[in-house]
């Protein structure tokens, strides 16, 4: 607005002024639209008013004091900047930006009148640009140098924690060897509790983060760090799955991906293992996988429910008993040097995998006096045998 006003023939003053005055008023009505929006949050009762009330009034007061500047100090400084040697440069560049028409005009007439140059020098402008080829990147997504590898561990279903963590320690020395440049190199494998137990987390699973210096700090690209690393763990690494991963725009798991559908799960598995055995055949293929996973080993329990309501047993006691017999629970801690251990109580490994064991386990009852009236309990039974449920 103040260089409309100045074009028209004003001072720098009233060109300034002007200006300001025409601009005041869309300038607060933009700026109290933005604070009604915030304002209101100052009503908020509980953690939600706690946590954002002094953000709301930083951003209220921070657009209040723009708007006090936008309306004092900037008509200031444009009435300086239109009177003085910045608007004198200003006027200089745009006289020359002015002239850019007529010299663009002078070229144009120039290039019509001698065409056989014009196209020769195209010519030899596009053959020189075909040079290039053989160092230019030929990916959409170019592999992108974040400094964190991932790796992915999997290992057969039923692994126990034991010979996963032997897995995980030799993984990590052959790491150590292959990737020198790596800072830090952290492991997270087996179940876990809790809200982590969500993202389905086995003991047969695993996961392996390296992290790497600065790219100016070393020599090699993360790229030709990850085939380092899966050339060595593909020859070095048997019964354990590894997977790199790295990070993609793209929303899939790898370059290629290929989906099935089928209503038979059975078939849909054979086509899925055929086709990721044919595909990791072809050259240039690395890490072709087949996302269908196999189930662990589990034990199904059929219950007797009505049984169970005459016995005033409910499925979660029955299913908190075998959850011990194999987790174990958590009975009691000690402190040792400042550090605090648990203990934890639970069936001895050799015995977890004998059924018979498992049969007679006892169930305690929470009414037995009820429950002597039934066939197979004794006057006075305060447990029962599982498989009595």
């Amino acid at each position: 607005a103040a260089f409309q006003e100045l074009e028209r023939g004003a001072s720098a003053r009233m060109a300034a002024l002007r200006g300001a005055r025409e601009m005041t008023l869309p300038l607060f009505a933009s700026t109290l639209t933005t604070c009604v929006v915030f304002l209101p949050i100052l009503l908020v009762d509980g953690i939600a008013g706690e946590l954002f009330r002094d953000l709301v009034l930083a951003i209220t007061i921070t657009l209040l004091a723009s708007l006090g500047v936008a309306v004092t100090v900037v008509p200031l400084l444009v009435s300086r900047a239109l009177g003085g040697e910045v608007h004198r440069a200003r006027a200089r560049k745009e006289r020359w930006i002015d002239r850019l028409p007529s010299r663009y005009e002078a070229a144009l007439g120039w290039a019509l009148q001698r065409p056989r140059r014009v196209l020769g020098l195209s010519a030899l402008l596009f053959v020189g640009s075909l040079a290039l080829v053989p160092i230019l990147g030929k990916d959409f997504l170019p592999k992108s140098d974040v400094g964190e590898i991932r790796l992915e561990l999997t290992a057969a279903p039923g692994t126990s924690i034991e010979r996963m963590r032997a897995a995980v320690d030799e993984v990590e020395t052959l790491l150590h060897d292959a990737v020198p440049e790596a800072t830090v190199i952290t492991a997270d494998y087996g179940a876990s509790e809790g809200f982590a137990a969500l993202f389905g987390a086995t003991a047969n699973r695993g996961t392996m983060r390296i992290k790497l210096p600065p790219v100016a700090e070393r020599d090699r690209h993360q790229k030709v760090i990850e085939e380092a690393i899966a050339a060595r763990l593909r020859d070095e690494v048997a019964g354990l799955d590894v997977r790199i991963s790295g990070f993609s725009l793209s929303g899939s798991s790898g370059d290629v991906s290929v989906k099935l559908f089928d209503d038979d799960l059975d078939e849909l598995r054979t086509w899925g293992e055929r086709l990721r055995d044919e595909l990791g055949g072809l050259d240039g293929v690395r890490e072709a996988r087949f996302s269908m996973m196999q189930g662990s080993p589990q034990l199904a329990l059929d219950y007797d429910r009505e049984r169970m309501r005459l016995l005033g047993i409910s499925p979660a006691q029955v299913a908190s008993a075998v959850a011990i017999f194999y987790q174990g629970e958590t009975a009691t801690f000690y402190r040792e040097d400042g550090d605090e251990h648990l203990v934890r109580v639970r069936m001895p490994r050799e015995l977890r995998g004998d059924l018979d064991l498992l049969r007679y386990l006892p169930i305690p009852l929470p009414q037995p006096e009820g429950a002597s009236g039934l066939a197979g309990l004794t006057q006075g039974s305060t447990f029962l045998p599982l498989s009595a449920v």
